[in-house]
């Protein structure tokens, strides 16, 4: 029976941990996540041409012109912006799912600890 005690306390221990480590973790990715943005806002606003919902549309006014050097340029910010969506929409969904895994790792953790005090308190009666 105390080999089982001392499994179930290192095991809330090493939840607690496992779960101040994720916490770090997130945290640290919410602030490069807001970074990412910020600089996606600052690309977008910075290029000056007319909103539109998609990347190719937008480039379509300057990329009509004949120089050749200006259509290459206007093909490598199209190609940038839609790598650039994409990995912020990617990055978005990771996050959306670690911040799922967090909260299902916090409640397991939290479960563990009061089971744990249960536990204690019985075989202490």
């Amino acid at each position: 029976m105390a080999t089982g005690e001392l499994h179930s306390v290192h095991s809330c221990l090493y939840m607690q941990s496992e779960n101040e480590r994720i916490t770090a973790k997130y945290k640290r990715l919410k602030g490069r996540y807001n970074d990412l943005i910020k600089q996606g806002n600052a690309v977008v606003s910075s290029a000056a041409l007319p909103s539109s919902p998609e990347p190719t549309r937008r480039f379509d006014a300057r990329c009509s012109m004949s120089d050749v050097a200006t259509q290459t340029f206007c093909e490598k910010r199209i190609e940038e912006e839609r790598h650039t969506s994409k990995l912020l929409q990617t990055h978005a969904t990771l996050l959306r799912k670690y911040e799922k895994e967090l909260a299902a790792n916090t409640s397991n953790s939290e479960t563990i600890s009061n089971l744990t005090i249960a536990n204690s308190k019985l075989e202490a009666t």
